[in-house]
């Protein structure tokens, strides 16, 4: 019993007369800490706790207290410097130098901040920048949305039900070349998403301005009947700068009646315009008006056309319609071989181009594959045809070639590698019903396939005809070969087979 008083009599006097904290060193197997020994050996930041509640208490009785959270939680109207949020949400901030692991950043104003597996939403990240995969250079993310405009930025819907009209105009013109001379606005490409936009007006095309989907597959624009696509043409003195419509599917199948050609580029004359990587679907009345200077349709498809697929030199007289191409290009009519349906649709109308170029091409059906039919004052001359069907499978004839006045001119052509096939009537057929100048043929190594009628066919008043190296097989009995007029000089025809 004296040892256990003993003891009780130690132990309560070092407990009790302590005056300053026992460091954990120093504590033995029976010593009982005191509160002043668990303060100064608890720290907080590095500070022992007892100092830092009191720094802490006085901070909040200051008015300086900052709110501070925990992962996962959410931190509101906050000032933060250099914060690190994991997890959590972070609204309302103004934020200076943040990273930003897997949590969402919503309205933020970021000065050049780096968000990491993240979603900003609403942000102003204009002076933010983006390095490529592999590329060397970092850009302005600013930067790399001015490389194109998207329809969707003016308000475009592309459901399939809302007409985008307005919003494709305001896209066209965001970004038309309006000044003397080549270059203008530094911007000049506006894309259309892969999905299906309304159109049940005219989209103006202006000059300088390149308008484009994703592909034939791809982007969709839906026509009624007063839908339109115009190339608003060559407005500014002495430019050469054109433009270009490319990479879409245009649906046709809405229209009912004969009123616009969904695609005109001869209205205002474009130069140095182009037409490309485009289908034309839905058994179209027209399909694309070009006149102009160096206007180009390549690699177009247009099918079931009902009245003209492609007309060539509207508007244009003497000639003045210069150095237009067709080239890679498909057009089928609404009459295909074998069926009762008479047909109206000629393929492609030429009626005033100077040096223009027809080149694999394929023209399928219809009343006429290619007609050249120059009127009051109108040319074609200079034109060269090359490793293209002017016309397989037609109702009437593959190729006409005729003038409608005394002041027309139909000259100086070159059918190099063509081919018609399968007319229902005449394969070729050269007249002058006119009284025009109908002068200059020259055919090598075309084929006459399989005519119901003539496989080449001139009238009067036709002069100055070449044929060579051609192959004539399979026509009718109820034609000939080859039929000359009376009245005709100037016939060469050497070298050709004639089975």
């Amino acid at each position: 019993m004296k040892h256990i008083a003993l003891a009780l009599s130690l132990l309560v006097p070092i407990s009790a007369q302590a005056r300053s904290p026992v460091p954990p060193s120093q504590w033995t197997q029976n010593y009982i800490p005191s509160l002043a020994d668990w303060k100064s050996a608890l720290l907080y930041n590095g500070v022992p706790l007892g100092q830092a509640l009191e720094n802490e208490i006085l901070r909040a009785s200051d008015g300086e207290a900052l709110k501070l959270n925990r992962n996962d939680d959410t931190s509101i109207n906050q000032i933060l410097t250099t914060p690190t949020i994991h997890g959590g949400a972070a609204m309302g901030q103004s934020l200076t130098t943040p990273t930003i692991n897997g949590g969402i950043a919503t309205g933020q104003v970021l000065s050049r901040p780096t968000i990491t597996n993240g979603t900003a939403v609403g942000m102003n990240i204009g002076a933010s920048t983006s390095t490529p995969l592999n590329a060397p250079d970092a850009r302005l993310v600013s930067d790399k949305f001015g490389e194109a405009l998207s329809v969707l930025d003016f308000g475009a819907k592309c459901d399939g039900m809302t007409d985008d009209t307005v919003a494709f105009n305001a896209a066209t013109a965001a970004v038309a070349d309006t000044k003397t001379g080549s270059g203008g606005s530094v911007l000049h490409h506006v894309l259309i998403p892969g999905k299906a936009c309304v159109i049940t007006g005219t989209v103006n095309l202006p000059r300088g301005v390149w308008l484009s989907g994703t592909g034939m597959s791809g982007s969709e624009l839906i026509f009624g009947d007063n839908s339109q696509i115009l190339f608003t043409g060559n407005n500014v003195t002495n430019s050469w700068v054109g433009s270009r419509l490319s990479d879409l599917y245009i649906n046709v199948s809405g229209v009912t009646s004969a009123q616009k050609y969904p695609i005109d580029a001869a209205t205002n004359a474009p130069v140095s315009s182009q037409i490309d990587h485009l289908q034309i679907e839905g058994g179209t009345y027209y399909g694309i008006d070009m006149s102009g200077n160096n206007v180009t349709v390549d690699t177009v498809f247009i099918q079931g056309v009902k009245a003209v697929g492609i007309r060539v030199g509207h508007g244009s007289t003497g000639g003045n319609n210069t150095d237009p191409r067709i080239i890679n290009t498909t057009v089928s009519g609404d009459y295909f071989a074998g069926a009762t349906n008479a047909s109206s649709a000629i393929l492609t109308e030429i009626l005033d181009a100077g040096g223009l170029t027809l080149q694999n091409n394929d023209m399928v059906g219809g009343k006429i594959g290619t007609l050249i039919n120059p009127q009051a004052k109108q040319t074609v001359f200079h034109m060269f045809a090359s490793n293209t069907v002017l016309s397989d499978s037609a109702q009437q004839y593959g190729m006409e070639i005729d003038t409608g006045a005394a002041t027309s001119t139909a000259s100086d052509m070159k059918f190099d590698g063509s081919w018609t096939a399968n007319a229902q009537s005449m394969n070729v057929a050269i007249n002058n019903n006119g009284g025009g100048n109908v002068n200059g043929y020259m055919f090598v190594g075309h084929r006459f396939y399989l005519a119901n009628g003539d496989a080449f066919h001139a009238g009067t008043g036709v002069q100055n005809v070449t044929i060579t190296g051609s192959q004539f097989c399979g026509n009718s009995s109820s034609g000939t070969g080859v039929f000359i007029s009376k009245g005709v000089s100037g016939f060469i025809i050497t070298n050709n087979r004639m089975p």
